[in-house]
């Protein structure tokens, strides 16, 4: 009898026995279109055969009910016309009993072989289930993006941050090629004059030099303008001593007055010439060859621009080309993680990579592998991830082949699992047949066989 401290205590599920991991017994009762079903399985496939609608996927759904927990039971499990739907899994070591209302609520009990019930029973199912692998067919059928997502799950591998830093170097390298691109067309497109200087004309510094010249000009108008002033007071003096002399006596002590301006005169007569000497020896500098030369300076400072245009450009070029081999090596060094991840991890075949997008084999994307390779590497995803207690539950087992289907058992015995599959028919290879949502007695298989 179980008591209550045999329930508070039991925190983990005993040592099973060798029977443990394949279902013993299923019964299941309204749950969709099953009616009641007992089935016990051989040691050979559960193979459900039967008609389209006689509840075949039901009996399947009913394993994913009882084991998957209740976040994978859908609205509108019960059958129609009962309140209540009961699955029954017997484990080997654990009995399951799930109960499923109409309004969505139900029961979960776990069951030891000696009696005892469990506190968490789904947390028990969880570890005896792991990842439960119901259809392991359905891998093949994924998108790309979710068998990637299927093989992260079961591997632990994360390629998530890889895959993201990956796709960033691959854009920054798209957008350095493209800007590498762009920089040699503007490069080719760019001038080069080979007589320009290598700084731009300073057009302030002519307009200043103007100015100065101006103002020398000036001064020297000013100076010869003085000189010729001189020149005529000096022609004035002269008339001044003739008249003078024909006044001697008159006018002797004028003379000598004149004769001293006369002097005085020279001397700075001489002075500005010399002044003007020293201007002229100082440079002179035309204001229309400055004007010429300010007028030609933009044509220089453009060849100039476009010379430094053309060097700033080239510098650039080099650093995008530099960046863009470093990106080259940055996604390489990624790639490298990857296949160091994949190498030390425990992958379901060999040969597989993946990243966030699509799923390669032996390096050609899986999607193209032949049909028999995709069932293959599916098959063997689906062993991989399965727990102790989790059975390989293959729907539309119909659609595969006498060969593909016998490729897939083999796998899936060699593996060590359990195998339930949904045919269409009632052929020699069905080992129990749903009709009407019950399982048709042998005597009465055998006697519709003969009939058909």
């Amino acid at each position: 009898m179980t008591t209550e401290t045999q329930v508070a205590e039991a925190k983990a599920p005993p040592a099973l026995p060798k029977t443990a991991g394949r279902i013993i017994e299923l019964r299941a009762s309204n749950v969709k279109r099953v009616k009641a079903v007992a089935i016990r399985p051989g040691d050979g496939p559960v193979v459900l055969g039967g008609a389209n609608g006689a509840g075949k996927s039901s009996v399947l759904d009913s394993i994913w009910y009882a084991l998957g927990g209740k976040k994978g039971i859908p609205e509108d499990v019960v059958r129609h016309g009962a309140d209540t739907a009961t699955i029954e899994l017997d484990l080997g070591g654990l009995l399951v009993k799930r109960t499923i209302t109409r309004k969505g609520g139900g029961t979960l009990t776990v069951t030891s072989s000696d009696g005892t019930k469990y506190t968490s029973p789904q947390t028990i199912i969880d570890q005896l289930v792991g990842h439960l692998a119901f259809d392991p067919l359905a891998f093949a059928r994924m998108s790309p993006k979710e068998q990637a997502q299927t093989l992260c799950d079961i591997t632990g591998l994360d390629f998530g941050p890889l895959d993201a830093q990956r796709e960033t170097l691959c854009q920054e390298r798209l957008n350095t090629g493209r800007e590498a691109k762009n920089l040699r067309g503007l490069v080719k497109s760019l001038p080069y004059h080979e007589d320009a200087p290598s700084d731009e004309v300073s057009v302030a510094d002519l307009l200043e030099q103007r100015k100065r010249a101006e103002a020398r000009a000036t001064d020297r108008r000013r100076m010869l303008g003085r000189v010729d002033a001189y020149r005529e007071a000096l022609t004035a003096a002269d008339k001044e001593i003739v008249h003078a002399r024909l006044q001697i006596e008159q006018w002797q002590k004028y003379i000598a007055q004149y004769e001293a301006e006369m002097v005085r005169i020279n001397k700075n007569i001489a002075d500005l010439l010399a002044q003007v000497k020293t201007n002229e020896d100082a440079g002179h500098e035309d204001v229309a060859e400055i004007d010429a030369k300010i007028a030609g300076s933009e044509a220089i400072n453009q060849q100039v621009r476009e010379n430094v245009a053309l060097a700033k450009a080239t510098v650039r070029l080099m650093d995008s080309e530099t960046r863009g081999k470093d990106l080259n090596l940055q996604i390489q060094a990624v790639e490298e993680s990857k296949r160091e991840m994949l190498a030390n991890a425990q992958l379901p075949i060999a040969g597989l990579r993946w990243d966030s997008t699509h799923v390669d084999y032996k390096g050609s994307l899986l999607c193209n592998a032949a049909q028999s390779e995709q069932l293959r590497i599916s098959t063997a995803v689906g062993l991989h991830q399965r727990g102790t207690a989790a059975p390989l539950c293959i729907r539309e087992g119909c659609l595969l082949d006498e060969e593909h289907l016998a490729m897939v058992l083999r796998m899936i015995d060699e593996g060590g699992a359990q195998a339930w599959i949904e045919r269409v028919g009632t052929g020699a290879e069905c080992t129990v047949i749903i009709e009407d949502g019950m399982v048709v007695e042998e005597d009465e298989a055998e006697k519709e066989q003969g009939d058909g």
